[in-house]
């Protein structure tokens, strides 16, 4: 079975290399100002680029490039998501609640899922939309989330929010002038 480029990059540095790069890039995050999901960005390492493209190309043909490049990548992560039910999709949800799990008690609290996301790079979810995705996990209404319900609701959760993390970054890089 071919693996997506985000799974192989699991693989080569490791869940918790991946998370902890995470953190940095959040750390990053917070000392800069953020710019809205509906905001274009003005600048950014590759604006000079873009912009060149799009004196090239015109706008309807770069318009079509970016379409089929966000395809492209949006088939990666569905890919990858969608390796949930693989072996190697366990291993590595199962390497992400442990990481996760900063008590060591098998279960996940709202503070620690909350830290989770936000260490994943998803510092624009709300308060309120992160204690919906936690009561929507915690099936049972303990008020925690296990591991069988934490790899039933990661995959649809990481679908939809590295699909806006990849929106988001590639405003900031300049992708998007």
């Amino acid at each position: 079975m071919m693996r997506s480029l985000l799974a192989t990059l699991l693989v080569a540095t490791g869940v918790e290399g991946l998370l902890q790069s995470a953190m940095l890039h959040q750390h990053a995050q917070r000392t800069r100002s953020s710019v809205g999901m509906a905001s274009v960005a003005k600048s950014g390492p590759f604006a000079p680029l873009v912009q060149t493209a799009k004196t090239l190309l015109g706008d309807e043909e770069l318009n079509s490039l970016r379409g089929k490049v966000i395809g492209e990548h949006s088939k990666v992560i569905k890919t990858f998501v969608d390796s949930a039910e693989t072996e190697f999709g366990k291993a590595a949800l199962q390497k992400l609640f442990a990481i996760a799990d900063g008590d060591g008690s098998g279960d996940l609290t709202l503070d620690e899922v909350t830290g989770a996301l936000k260490a994943l790079g998803f510092s624009y979810l709300t308060d309120a939309q992160i204690a919906a995705i936690f009561e929507r996990a915690d099936e049972d209404g303990s008020g925690t989330v296990d591991l069988a319900e934490f790899c039933k609701e990661a995959p649809r959760t990481l679908r939809t929010n590295l699909i806006k993390l990849a929106k988001l970054n590639g405003n900031e890089l300049g992708f998007l002038v």
